[in-house]
């Protein structure tokens, strides 16, 4: 199993060397409808603050919506990434759900209570490309998270987030290793 380096950034704050984690608010997936017609649909981010009274959460459309999301995100980043193949696995107390892997690394999503956490993960394995095939992929998968949501978030303290925007999206790097 690879070394777990953990950096003490503050008193309370822990930085894991082996995960790359982005948060994506559920606004950005979470569907209403309009209350006197269900067919009028927003997304949530985009309701504004006179709209919030006349549309209703919509948990099917938001459940369609986030599958959805799973399932393109899947297509997009294994399309750059032919190693990645599909993966429905839960596992452990936070039930994390892989989604993509290969034999170094695995994509999941986890529940937060204000987002959800689209996670790179190192699987145990002893091999030193793993090092350098980790900012190649943790650049791809902020890269392709952009594609779907304008605006992501990285972890900066205990509970404090940083935006990234699609003002400036990452370059997708070239892959020319079959890992």
């Amino acid at each position: 199993m690879p070394k777990q380096k953990a950096l003490t950034l503050q008193e309370n704050v822990q930085f894991n060397h082996n995960e790359q984690l982005y948060y994506i608010d559920f606004e950005e997936v979470y569907q209403y409808h309009h209350k006197n017609n269900k067919t009028q649909k927003k997304c949530g981010i985009s309701l504004t603050d006179d709209e919030k009274d006349d549309y209703i959460f919509d948990l099917n459309a938001s459940q369609e919506t986030f599958n959805q999301f799973i399932n393109t995100f899947r297509s997009a980043f294994a399309q750059n990434y032919k190693s990645f193949q599909p993966v429905d696995e839960y596992r452990g107390r936070n039930k994390q759900h892989i989604i993509l892997a290969n034999n170094m690394f695995e994509i999941a999503i986890e529940n937060n209570d204000w987002s959800f956490a689209v996670e790179l993960l190192r699987k145990p394995v002893k091999n030193n490309l793993q090092d350098t095939l980790f900012e190649t992929f943790k650049t791809g998968l902020e890269h392709t998270l952009k594609g779907f949501f304008q605006t992501i978030y990285i972890r900066t303290g205990s509970w404090s987030v940083e935006p990234l925007t699609n003002t400036a999206p990452t370059p997708m790097p070239a892959m020319a290793v079959n890992e």
